[in-house]
């Protein structure tokens, strides 16, 4: 089975190239252990464009069922690219892909978690290549917590190559979700700033917050991924099965890469939201994601942003978050005295802070921990 080209929206009026063949593709490594005691009650096999899977065994925790299927192609900074696939289950399954430079698995070009429902879903998903020394490239997915049982089927494999971005597949509807982000009660978190092929710490830098503005200056260049970690804290409670939309502003002076990802206090990988590095131009910019909730409830949330890469006097300004939910929000006695003493805030429906909405606008009206949608 030849790998089939998917029907594409684009930024611009250049084709897209195809760069995978089906004689690309091969099986790598697994590893499957439920309760992490490692077993073989599994089955991987790839053949005529179609990679099968069968887990024996339940899992119970992310990272429990790592299969990797490698892709004979060497990705390009030069280029941006989107992969898609067909994904057949029987059973409902939660799921983590990323796609990666062979052996640099934080250099994440796409990537993607949730659960997939029983039945057939297409996937879609684009990034921005990255430079890197691998010929090969890792397609890692992670079906950690999955019912005994499940079979996959991953077929129609396709790598995009395009020199002008692709335009991202529509997202849900967000116009009804409810507002859960608190100015009030963020703070600042952890953070890890270091410079150099020794990764030598550093304190040449600020990190404030103020009225709900994060602001980083980062007077030493960092050379590698990972050298510019600060962490928000943004106390938010997420829903097991909820989606929701992360998104805010970010001005930065100079051009630098940024990675970000939110999720669970308690256990980094287990992601609510993520982007994947990109460089971001100098400027102001809105940023808005929308991922999938837990398999579990977490009563609190990290946001972690990378900027490693960036150069000398680097200033970041993180503004307008906002942090929409199709989960219902509790709302009871005891906080209506604490919403009527909280500051009255609005939001449009892209999410961003609007000082003075003009009559007739179509706006969420947030209080304290209380939001509702309303016509100015």
């Amino acid at each position: 089975m030849a790998v089939a080209s998917m029907a594409l929206a684009m930024n611009a009026a250049d084709e897209p190239v195809e760069v995978l063949n089906a004689s690309d593709l091969a099986l790598g490594e697994v590893y499957f252990a439920p309760g992490w005691s490692a077993s073989t009650n599994y089955t991987s096999t790839y053949a005529d464009g179609i990679w099968s899977l069968t887990l024996g065994d339940a899992t119970s925790a992310q990272w429990q069922a790592q299969f990797h299927l490698m892709l004979n192609v060497e990705l390009s900074a030069d280029y941006y690219y989107q992969l898609s696939f067909d994904i057949e289950t029987n059973k409902d399954v939660p799921y983590l892909y990323k796609l990666y430079p062979k052996g640099l698995n934080e250099n994440i070009i796409v990537t993607g978690n949730g659960t997939y429902t029983c039945g057939t879903t297409n996937v879609q998903k684009s990034g921005k290549g990255l430079a890197s020394a691998a010929d090969v490239t890792d397609l890692l997915f992670d079906f950690g917590g999955n019912a005994a049982g499940t079979e996959i089927k991953i077929s129609n494999i396709s790598l995009l190559r395009s020199t002008t971005e692709f335009a991202e597949p529509e997202g849900p509807d967000t116009s009804s979700w409810n507002e859960i982000w608190n100015n009030s009660n963020i703070a600042l978190g952890d953070h890890y700033y270091a410079t150099g092929d020794s990764w030598t710490s550093s304190t040449n830098y600020t990190f404030s917050l103020t009225d709900g503005t994060v602001t980083i200056n980062l007077n030493d260049a960092t050379s590698y991924q990972w050298q510019a970690q600060f962490r928000v804290m943004p106390n938010v409670a997420i829903k097991a099965g909820s989606q929701y939309q992360l998104s805010f502003t970010v001005n930065n002076n100079v051009a630098t890469p940024m990675y970000f990802k939110m999720f669970n206090a308690a256990n980094d990988a287990a992601i609510v939201v993520e982007n994947t590095r990109e460089t971001l131009e100098a400027g102001t910019k809105t940023i808005t994601k929308v991922g999938n909730g837990l398999d579990i409830d977490a009563d609190k949330t990290t946001i972690l942003f990378d900027f490693g890469g960036c150069p000398s006097n680097t200033e970041i300004v993180l503004s307008n978050f906002s942090l929409l939910t199709d989960a219902e929000v509790e709302s009871g006695v005891a906080s209506v005295n604490v919403d009527a003493n909280s500051p009255v805030e609005y939001f449009n429906m892209q999410g961003m802070r609007v000082a003075s909405p003009a009559e007739g606008q179509l706006v969420i009206r947030r209080q304290g921990a209380k939001a509702v949608k309303m016509i100015f």
